[in-house]
């Protein structure tokens, strides 16, 4: 990586074949030149930053190479940062920083000690690193030869999801010009879908969530299994409140219009429609559903949730599905992208895949850099969870905006992640 003031630095993107990654990378290696996979693109650049490298005579199995280096566009004269970002933050704030390569919530940009130093006060919503050397951000799984074994029970129950009912609560969300954490209608829609949850036969109830300026709240709706004692928890959560974000770090405004359709009336009436179709069968397991508040103001309500939570309880979760924006196409074929900490959510991602290739049509990347949805705070106390988004978040320009509203919605996008979410924790659920 280029630490050297006023050096240019050379790289190139390499574009591997099916399967093909891991013997590029090795290739890479061996020439000494160092790599970040981001799907099927390798970033590749020289150790050495001085170093001159013959781009041609690279000997790389299975890749197109696309080399680019100095020119008046594109100059790189510092280090290489790894951005992650919700929708465009980032570059909303920072136009003028060229983007080199970008996947899914993630960038990587070139960056002087100067520019890094303005960026790091920014309040956009973005985290700023260096880039790590010979390592994978975003993984595209492969979808398996032969077809994985479809469970009719569950075949059944997803195919029980209404996009009608679905499209219902959304519309009912993303048609109140705001649901900030502190509005009145925040409140109301935490009322009303507390209430749909009672309907369903749910024990819930409101949690409340103490924020600057005030208090919000969160919705909590249970199902006991019907086992033994050593039950376990399997949860599906998402945010509540959405938010218009000033991008020019001028105050926020709680009654700026902020209709969230996407960010994230989408995952809130998920939950919904997941709890309906799953309210009338039998589990042995314990099923929890929470939509939070305060989420865009720093992740209040999973924080308080989970502060407040005994650490009994705590160790009977063992898996949290957490939906933030899915319901925007922003990619060429439908995509998610599942993101979670990289032990202690790796073998949930492994079955949420295995659900996408089983019951769905989706495009399954993967990335275990988990980054400011309601997910962190369970990964940081080593629950296991993982964040289901849409597949190109970076793709989204109207989140945090008045203009994040219902007819941007995919409803085909959000069905297929619904049946994969659905799949996972109805299997979860009705284990031994």
């Amino acid at each position: 990586m280029d630490r050297t003031s006023g050096t240019i630095m050379q790289f190139a993107i390499c574009r591997s074949a099916e399967n093909a990654a891991k013997p590029l990378t090795q290739a890479l290696e061996r020439q000494r030149l160092r790599w970040l996979r981001f799907g099927h693109d390798v970033f590749c650049y020289p150790a050495d930053p001085a170093a001159s490298v013959n781009w041609s005579g690279l000997e790389l199995p299975g890749a197109r190479l696309n080399v680019s280096g100095p020119g008046p566009e594109l100059p790189r004269t510092g280090s290489v940062y790894l951005v992650t970002q919700e929708g465009r933050s980032f570059q909303r704030a920072h136009p003028d920083i060229p983007v080199l390569l970008h996947k899914g919530r993630h960038l990587l940009v070139s960056l002087d000690q100067k520019q890094l130093a303005g960026i790091a006060a920014h309040p956009a919503r973005f985290s700023i690193e260096p880039a790590p050397a010979n390592g994978t951000v975003v993984e595209t799984l492969e979808r398996p030869a032969a077809m994985p074994r479809v469970d009719d029970r569950i075949k059944r129950i997803v195919d029980n999801l209404s996009r009608t009912e679905f499209k219902a609560t959304l519309t009912a969300l993303g048609s109140m010009p705001t649901r900030h954490s502190l509005s009145d209608h925040f409140r109301r829609a935490a009322n009303d879908l507390r209430g749909q949850l009672s309907g369903f036969g749910y024990q819930a109830s409101l949690q409340d969530v103490p924020i600057a300026g005030g208090t919000t709240l969160n919705v909590i709706a249970e199902k006991r299994g019907l086992g033994g004692g050593d039950r376990s928890v399997t949860m599906i959560t998402a945010h509540l409140d959405s938010i218009n974000h000033p991008h020019d770090g001028s105050p926020e405004n709680p009654a700026a219009p902020a209709p969230g359709a996407d960010d994230n009336g989408s995952g809130s009436a998920g939950v919904i429609e997941i709890a309906r179709v799953l309210k009338d069968m039998p589990i042995g397991h314990d099923l929890r559903l929470i939509l939070f508040g305060g989420e865009e103001q720093g992740l209040f309500g999973s924080k308080r949730y989970l502060a407040q939570l005994p650490a009994q309880e705590r160790q009977r979760i063992t898996s949290v599905v957490n939906m933030d924006m899915i319901a925007v196409a922003n990619t060429q074929r439908p995509s998610v992208l599942l993101e979670g900490g990289d032990q202690v959510s790796r073998p949930m991602i492994g079955e949420l895949s295995s659900a996408a290739h089983t019951y769905t049509q989706l495009t399954v990347d993967t990335s275990f850099r988990p980054h400011d949805s309601d997910h962190v705070p369970f990964i940081d106390a080593g629950v296991p969870a993982a964040l289901t988004i849409e597949g190109n978040d970076e793709g989204n320009e109207n989140v945090h905006s008045a203009n994040d509203t219902l007819n941007h919605i995919n409803y085909d996008l959000a069905m297929e992640i619904l049946r994969m979410n659905t799949a996972f924790v109805a299997g979860r659920l009705t284990q031994e």
